[in-house]
């Protein structure tokens, strides 16, 4: 079947619908678009739990999380303090350094890119609208908001996460075994 091709303008608030729709709904690998390689930061944070999950299997250990970030903000002051609540930073044999606020200002290139082409501004349109695709974002970080009890949840995704159809759709997923998906990934 022939690739069917819209070219939005950059920015526009439905090129940035189509993408949701193309990544939630689409294969993980597509040509040179591969998920697992290029875009693994557009994933829920609760993927680190799936990887946890196959690096204990597959290697026989028992690694648990233990902490995180709710928030990126204020990273320079959030990080040090998260590292001296919750590691032995000795121990582990890193430096000291990193238990002090640090002056060093980081800007991922993907937030320039997002920035620059209007993806920032056209999220956050579709966000106000609250339509279909602001509810799809909602469902894309539905295990964010339950394992992760410090993110605020807000009220567009609480009015879906209550909605009868979206509950009915959990239950259908947590019923299929897909563990055997981590068996096959020991390599």
């Amino acid at each position: 079947m022939p690739l069917l091709f819209t070219r939005y303008d950059l920015g526009s608030t439905q090129r940035f619908a189509q993408f949701v729709a193309d990544f939630l709904g689409g294969p993980s690998h597509y040509g040179w678009f591969s998920i697992e390689v290029e875009l693994p930061h557009l994933y829920s944070m609760t993927g680190i739990l799936y990887e946890q999950q196959r690096i204990n299997h597959c290697h026989g250990t028992n690694l648990t999380l233990t902490a995180y970030l709710p928030s990126l903000s204020n990273l320079k002051y959030t990080f040090p303090k998260l590292l001296k609540d919750t590691c032995d930073v000795p121990a582990a044999g890193l430096p000291p350094e990193l238990l002090e606020p640090y002056e060093l200002e980081y800007n991922h290139g993907s937030q320039l890119m997002a920035s620059t082409y209007g993806f920032v501004k056209a999220g956050k349109e579709i966000w106000a609208q609250g339509g279909d695709t602001a509810r799809a974002l909602c469902a894309l970080h539905v295990l964010d908001y339950a394992c992760y009890d410090a993110i605020p949840v807000p009220a567009l995704c609480k009015r879906v996460f209550a909605h009868e159809d979206f509950r009915r759709q959990i239950f259908v997923a947590a019923d299929n075994d897909d563990d055997h998906i981590v068996r096959e990934q020991c390599g």
